[in-house]
């Protein structure tokens, strides 16, 4: 039986005698450098390239709506649901991590709906005051069916010389006609007019008794980055 070492000592000593054999050495030599060359590269390229822009999301409020029947909590639960819809708010910034501005694409909503579900807890009258419900500064949402029905846009001042109302019925809350100014937020201190965050009201309302589960991220991008996503806020919703 032929010993390893030996058949081993065979195929160097092929190689470097054999004119075939040194230039495939050659080769393998050539290929391995490159490939050291390349990722010592990629590595100076990681370093000098500057920092991604991130967009964060702050002051995350959930409440129940203003006018919403009294309920008798039936279940207790450490989830809070809220009954009819909620009222919510958060600001998107600027992280300042990275030196462009980011753009705000959209505000999707993604839903899960359970129909006709038992909620955690019973109506047992209502304290519905005043002629109906003041309109909502911001995104006011409507539900039914499991998707989104409708979706309103008001800002102060609307239907008296300011802003018009605008309407959609995506799940993009951006997607609205006549559609809203571009969104952008700049790095900190970039210059007078440049904001670093924007602050958004959204309001959720159920046309149909089941339970709701609502998820809200922004999706947001820069000249140099492609599109990204920032979750905002989960909330669970139901109506008898």
């Amino acid at each position: 039986m032929t010993d390893p070492k030996t058949r081993w000592d065979k195929i160097q000593a092929w190689f470097k005698n054999n004119p075939i054999g040194v230039i495939i050495l050659l080769l393998l030599a050539i290929v391995g450098a490159i490939a050291t060359g390349l990722e010592s590269g990629s590595k100076i390229l990681d370093k000098l390239r500057p920092p991604k822009s991130k967009l964060v999301v702050r002051d995350v409020l959930i409440q129940p709506l203003e006018q919403f029947p009294v309920l008798e909590e039936l279940s207790p639960s450490n989830e809070e649901v809220f009954p009819y819809g909620a009222r919510t708010s958060f600001e998107l910034r600027h992280d300042a991590g990275g030196l462009e501005a980011l753009t705000i694409s959209s505000l999707e909503i993604d839903v899960k709906h359970t129909p006709n579900a038992p909620c955690p807890f019973r109506v047992d009258g209502d304290r519905m005051f005043g002629a109906g419900k003041k309109p909502v500064e911001g995104f006011e949402v409507t539900l039914s069916g499991g998707r989104v029905e409708r979706v309103r846009h008001q800002q102060k001042g609307a239907g008296s010389g300011g802003e018009p109302e605008r309407v959609g019925r995506g799940v993009n809350l951006l997607d609205l006609t006549p559609p809203l100014p571009s969104i952008n937020v700049a790095p900190p201190g970039t210059g007078e007019n440049a904001q670093d965050y924007e602050k958004f009201a959204v309001e959720f309302r159920l046309n149909d008794s089941a339970l709701y589960f609502i998820t809200l991220s922004a999706i947001f991008s820069s000249l140099s980055e492609s599109r990204d996503r920032a979750p905002i806020l989960t909330v669970k919703l139901c109506r008898p």
